[in-house]
């Protein structure tokens, strides 16, 4: 004979109808927002375009320029700020993130204290409204 399964008290099934069922999987966290892809699709094409104009190393002026170098770091604004972008090669690159004093001395590095911060200006005000615009 089978076993009917048993009925908890009034007072528990209450309780248990006011829980969420659990549905599945859990939802998956999306590793770029989407508001991040869209900046990030405005800073690819700026970098393109200022890598086709900035052709050469600005640390080996002989080499051809293939990165961007963000001299005040990349967060909010900074990231598509050309002010502070330097065309750099590899080993420009390299170079910089070796030599901080001197890489602050031909400013391709900010000053201590201003990294990642970005300045309170018209600039940075309007590229603020563009990125919410995207």
């Amino acid at each position: 004979m089978r076993k009917l399964p048993k009925k908890f008290a009034l007072w528990k099934q209450i309780q248990l109808a006011k829980q969420p069922q659990a549905t599945g999987k859990p939802r998956r966290i999306r590793p770029v927002s989407k508001r991040r892809q869209q900046v990030l699709k405005i800073y690819r094409n700026l970098r393109k375009a200022f890598l086709a104009v900035n052709k050469y190393c600005a640390v080996f002026g002989g080499e051809k320029a293939t990165q961007v170098h963000h001299g005040r770091g990349r967060i909010s604004t900074l990231l598509i700020d050309m002010r502070f972008w330097h065309a750099v090669s590899q080993r420009g690159h390299e170079w910089i993130g070796r030599n901080p004093e001197a890489a602050r001395c031909h400013r391709w590095l900010c000053k201590l204290g201003e990294w990642n911060s970005p300045p309170n200006d018209e600039t940075t005000r309007r590229l603020k409204l563009l990125m919410l615009s995207a």
